[in-house]
């Protein structure tokens, strides 16, 4: 979700910073996906237009914002 107009971004690149294999896009929604092993977690996602971000996610359904 864009933080200073509250748009869901749809194709934001999520993926996991331990394993980079792991990662998934976000949908028409903004939304997605992704199963971890273990929380805390350090996601990077990265969108067109945007400075990709380290977030860190402590709970599975938190929601993120980028800028």
């Amino acid at each position: 979700m864009d933080q200073n107009n509250g748009v869901p971004l749809i194709g934001v690149i999520v993926i996991v910073n331990d394993d980079p294999s792991k990662g998934t896009v976000t949908d028409f929604d903004g939304a997605f996906e992704l199963k971890v092993d273990k929380l805390p977690t350090t996601l990077n996602v990265s969108y067109l237009g945007y400075t990709p971000q380290d977030i860190e996610i402590t709970s599975a359904s938190q929601k993120i914002k980028i800028t």
